[in-house]
């Protein structure tokens, strides 16, 4: 292949807190839904898991850019998991997106 076929590609240097949310994003966000989990335990959780959920998973959607499906999806799930009972003591959303961002293999280019 020729020079001119190949695609030029910059490179766009992270600010400290880009780099903060892609390194510890996942992590701290399956923390706080964890953390918020715990304080809607019981009925609480029930009335208020699913509108807490829902704005949690919105947020979230929206600091990683995911498609209106991939909105759609995470606050229905977010909201369903906070709704879900004896689900408090068992840090699910720690685990799941601390094991999707160690799969995670793809490097970024801006």
């Amino acid at each position: 292949m020729s020079a001119e076929n190949k695609q030029k590609e910059t490179v766009t240097e992270m600010s400290a807190s880009e780099r903060t949310i892609r390194a510890f994003g996942p992590l701290g966000i399956g923390l706080l839904l964890d953390l918020v989990d715990l304080a809607t335990f019981g009925a609480i959780g029930f009335y208020a898991g699913p509108i807490v959920g829902g704005l949690l998973g919105w947020w979230l959607a929206t600091v990683y850019r995911f498609g209106i499906l991939g909105q759609c999806v995470i606050i229905l799930l977010t909201a369903v998991y906070l709704m879900f009972p004896a689900t408090e003591l068992l840090p699910l959303a720690t685990i799941v997106l601390a094991l999707i961002k160690f799969a995670d293999k793809k490097r970024v280019k801006n």
